[in-house]
């Protein structure tokens, strides 16, 4: 039986420390199929890409000492071997500084780890939503 984990909306949410930090982000990946019994393993390829992505995410100092906040939706594919492709900023804040810290985020973290072999299907799109300053529930 296939499973489409975009359908299942596997979101993971990431809490940062206080300061000069993002205050959460969100993590997607979009087109990812698998068979039931790979779902605990993708499971944790998510959460193991969601820590070497928060790892690498540096926000600027500046807009937080100007208490400026917005969210960046970044999106980019992840290829068999775990090479990062195609990013692209979905939904920017109008914030330079945060637009590039997002970015920076993903493309300093390729190449991920390569996909889990029970994965049918790659490449996989994904998507990173990330808050500065505000929480989801605020955002919207």
């Amino acid at each position: 039986m296939k499973v489409s984990l975009a359908a299942l909306s596997f979101l993971l949410l990431l809490s940062c420390a206080p300061g000069p930090q993002p205050s959460n982000s969100v993590f997607r990946l979009l087109n990812a199929d698998s068979s039931a019994e790979s779902g605990a393993e993708l499971s944790r390829y998510y959460l193991e890409v969601r820590d070497i992505i928060e790892s690498n995410w540096r926000p600027p100092i500046e807009p937080y000492l100007r208490d400026m906040n917005g969210v960046v939706v970044v999106s980019f594919v992840i290829g068999a071997a775990g090479d990062v492709s195609d990013i692209q900023i979905l939904q920017s804040c109008h914030i330079r500084e945060f637009d590039d810290a997002a970015i920076r985020a993903v493309s300093d973290s390729s190449p991920l780890p390569a996909l889990p072999a029970s994965f049918s299907t790659p490449p996989l799109s994904a998507r990173f939503r990330f808050y500065y300053n505000v929480t989801p529930e605020e955002a919207h």
